[in-house]
């Protein structure tokens, strides 16, 4: 049994040495990097990406007013952060097969600060989208093609715009950001690389009024309520519609009496204000209702492009509060 244990630990290793050696096994490509030296991702960019599972940062071009940039705090990992010379910051220009590294800035050692903030010597780096629009060879942001649904930043770079950060050292190498093929693998938030993030690019369509009429299917998602409920919604105002089955009773069948609300839309200018509401309402529900029964103001959000909508909704019925998501599509 002692030497069967010591045969499974020596095959083990040999896999160990063996697995080390193959550079397909080495995602962050060390063999190619100076010992410990990286950049660290911090600040928003990182709480998007780690913590709450959101991209880096989005732009919605057709609204866009010129000004917006990609920012993000950096922090250098290495022995010895006296070799840093500088960092260059370059945006990936064309798509798929077809693409070439364009500088859109150097940032030079000295900006990097060593304060209480972070354990290492870090920065902010900042990049407007000016800038990235010319490096891109694209025309300047506040140009009038950017609010159409064809603009180059929703078409050509319609899966977000790349960065990459080289590290230039002073012994005249540099840790590219090529180095690093596969930073999602990372674990720790301490050790996310900065050195390949993306800027997502947002789709916003206009409000259309009339996009909303028709039929519908709700579905309810929540502890008390979880069917499809098929609607037909009529416009009675402006903005403004009749849905014919609220809570599902037509699914029901007989004996019940499929009862109706009204749902507001508000005309959005932007991604942020597709703003739709069950407005507070009394409803006549004769399926064992008491008299009382009222939605609560409601409030949700529309999908303009996308064609759906949902709202966080709350229907006292009989005196209690039945409480859940209705999400509606075609």
């Amino acid at each position: 049994m002692k030497k069967l244990k010591l045969i499974l630990v020596m095959v083990l290793s040999l896999t160990v040495v063996i697995s080390c050696t193959d550079n397909s096994l080495d995602p962050l490509q060390f063999s190619n990097m100076k010992k410990g030296t990286i950049l660290a991702l911090r600040g928003t960019m990182l709480n998007n990406l780690y913590n709450l599972g959101v991209p880096a940062a989005t732009l919605v071009p057709k609204t866009m007013s010129g000004t917006e940039t990609f920012t993000f705090d950096t922090e250098l990992l290495a022995s010895n952060p006296a070799d840093l010379a500088s960092v260059d910051v370059y945006v990936i220009k064309g798509t798929g097969t077809s693409t070439t590294r364009q500088l859109v800035k150097n940032v030079p050692a000295s900006a990097f600060k060593k304060d209480a903030t972070y354990l290492g010597p870090w920065t902010t780096i900042s990049i407007t989208i000016a800038e990235t629009c010319a490096a891109l060879g694209l025309a300047a942001p506040t140009d009038p093609s950017y609010k159409l649904d064809t603009n180059p930043l929703n078409t050509t770079y319609k899966n977000g715009v790349n960065f990459e950060c080289d590290i230039n050292l002073t012994n005249g190498t540099k840790v590219s950001a090529g180095d690093i093929i596969a930073s999602g693998l990372f674990q720790s938030n301490q050790f996310y690389p900065a050195m390949k993030l993306t800027w997502t690019m947002l789709k916003y369509c206009d409000y259309s009024e009339l996009s909303w009429g028709g039929k519908w299917t709700g579905t309810e998602v929540g502890a008390c309520c979880n069917s499809d409920d098929v609607n037909n919604f009529t416009q009675t105002a402006p903005h403004t519609w009749s849905m014919d089955n609220f809570w599902g009773y037509k699914e029901a069948g007989a004996p019940y009496v499929p009862i109706t609300a009204t749902v507001v839309f508000t005309p959005s200018t932007n991604l942020s204000n597709q703003i739709v509401t069950f407005p507070a309402q009394n409803v006549t529900d004769p399926n064992g209702g008491n008299g009382s029964e009222k939605i609560l103001n409601s409030p949700g959000t529309y999908d303009q492009c996308k064609g759906t909508f949902s709202i966080k909704t709350t229907y006292v019925f009989a005196g209690t509060n039945y409480v859940w998501v209705y999400n509606f599509h075609r």
